[in-house]
């Protein structure tokens, strides 16, 4: 437009006799405000003076009329409008809503009447922004978490963050239309952590934030030889020992056999739950204490030793659709002790 004005100009100047100016009056393409603030109408180019009259106008509305040296104002802008009579700047106040649209100035001279408008975008601040998820306790693997931010004012943009990174639509997270719910899930332990909306408009911003927690089912528990009982559990996951399918009363993290006796062979299970999810998982070793003959020089004889032979049992079991995976440790080491018994030593990974 400008541009366009530029030829118009040079084709004045040609088509001039005697003294001729090319002249224009120039407005901000747009102004953006909020409601109940106030917005500054200032020229960034006037013609020369003096002006005749200068008449700011809202659609079919004069605003203000300036003529000579008096100034008129429309009834229904008293004491919102006012006009600097240097720069011919008008001032808004209070704006509303309904105030938005398009302005225009007119300024006219005894050889010509110039004009130029601008717009208005009049924008309700963002405030009381929320987050929330509304199918509350999650747990791992089965729930699904459906995030909704909300917030008052004129929204015209929302941004999603987790952990202060941008949160990306993707196989298991799903945005709506709008933008202003994400559906995540089945939710996965990686899931857990701060998530943040952010909702917008060229005047304001607001922001909220929901810490998610997913409650995973025990993870990676570690079944020794020693008797101890390793898991990953949030919350902590609570402990029972059985031998051969009879609780044994220790609910510690350590059970202590005493690889001595051949009543010592059996089943040992330790049984990991989650007080959360309800959920449990449970790791299990087969122990055969044997008698075998060792001779003086360190291979078998006539002593009777204890050996312990492990039979790991590769066990998939479904608990309230959980699956537990029992994979063996590869390493395998050999210990004596002083009375020349041997125990072989093993770990369970267990993962659910």
């Amino acid at each position: 437009l400008m541009a366009l004005r530029g030829v118009y100009c040079i084709l004045a100047l040609q088509a001039c006799v005697g003294v001729c100016f090319c002249e224009e009056v120039l407005l901000p393409k747009s102004y953006n405000e909020a409601v109940n603030d106030k917005v500054l109408f200032t020229p960034i180019k006037l013609p020369s003076q003096p002006f005749d009259e200068v008449i700011w106008a809202f659609g079919l509305t004069r605003i203000i009329l300036f003529s000579g040296t008096q100034t008129f104002i429309d009834s229904s802008y008293t004491n919102r409008a006012s006009l600097n009579t240097t720069s011919f700047a008008m001032e808004l106040r209070n704006l509303n809503m309904i105030d938005a649209g398009e302005y225009k100035i007119t300024i006219k001279k005894k050889e010509n009447s110039l004009f130029e408008t601008t717009t208005l975008n009049v924008f309700e601040k963002i405030s009381q922004v929320t987050l929330n998820d509304s199918t509350g306790l999650l747990i791992e693997g089965r729930s699904f978490s459906n995030l909704t931010c909300e917030g008052s004012g004129t929204i015209l943009s929302t941004e999603w963050m987790k952990d202060y990174q941008i949160l990306s639509p993707s196989n298991s997270v799903i945005f709506s239309p709008d933008n202003k719910t994400v559906l995540i899930g089945p939710v996965r332990r990686s899931d857990s952590g701060e998530y943040q909306c952010t909702l917008s408009n060229p005047v304001s911003s607001d922001t909220a934030k929901f810490i998610m927690t997913v409650n995973c089912k025990c993870k990676n528990i570690q079944l020794v030889l020693s008797s101890f009982c390793i898991t990953e559990s949030i919350p902590t996951a609570s402990y029972t020992w059985e031998f051969n399918g009879t609780n044994t009363g220790v609910t510690t993290v350590s059970f202590i056999v005493e690889l001595v006796h051949f009543e010592n062979s059996g089943k040992y299970t330790c049984i990991a739950q989650n007080h959360v999810t309800k959920l449990n998982a449970s790791g299990s070793h087969a122990l055969v204490v044997k008698e075998k003959v060792s001779g003086g020089d360190g291979t078998l004889s006539a002593g009777i030793i204890a050996a312990i032979v492990i039979g790991v049992l590769l066990v998939v079991t479904a608990v309230a659709g959980l699956v537990v995976y029992f994979t063996k440790f590869k390493g395998r080491q050999v210990y004596s002790t002083g009375n020349g018994k041997h125990v072989s030593n093993f770990l369970y990974l267990v993962s659910f």
